[in-house]
């Protein structure tokens, strides 16, 4: 009678950090939502989580698993909604808005980035000309003789 041991390997799964390439921030998209992270100011704990939802977003409540699968502790979901540390003190929590909404924003803060542009550079937009006042990027390459 062989009376031999088999060792079994109790130890997790091994994954390499080559396939641990993603962020630790990383969430499973939605179809037709965009989500991001909002810090919350642990000065003033809700403020900017209720501006972020007065503008349309709302926290995500689903369990969702954040992070690489299969690395241990990546989920931090305290109470509702996906919430993570963001290691100086405060709270980061998981939110989405429409993608409709969010590109409309995008869009409107583009707007307000091309009127600067228009108003630094004369009027003709950082695509026409690079030109402040009457020195141009072409001058800048002029030699003398």
């Amino acid at each position: 009678m062989d009376n031999k041991r088999v060792r079994e390997d109790s130890s997790p799964k091994r994954i390499p950090l080559v396939e641990q390439n993603k962020s630790v921030l990383s969430v499973p998209k939605k179809a037709g939502f965009t989500r991001r992270w909002v810090n919350d100011d642990p000065k003033v704990p809700g403020l900017r989580i209720a501006a972020f939802r007065q503008a349309g977003w709302r926290i995500v409540e689903e369990d969702v698993s954040v992070g690489t699968e299969g690395v241990t502790n990546q989920n931090q979901t305290l109470g509702t909604g996906a919430r993570k540390y963001n290691g100086s003190g405060g709270t980061m929590i998981l939110m989405e808005i429409e993608s409709k909404y969010y590109d409309e924003d995008q869009a409107a803060k583009m707007a307000k980035i091309d009127e600067t542009e228009r108003a630094i550079y004369g009027g003709e937009g950082i695509d026409n000309k690079l030109k402040i006042g009457s020195i141009g990027v072409e001058d800048i390459y002029v030699t003398t003789k």
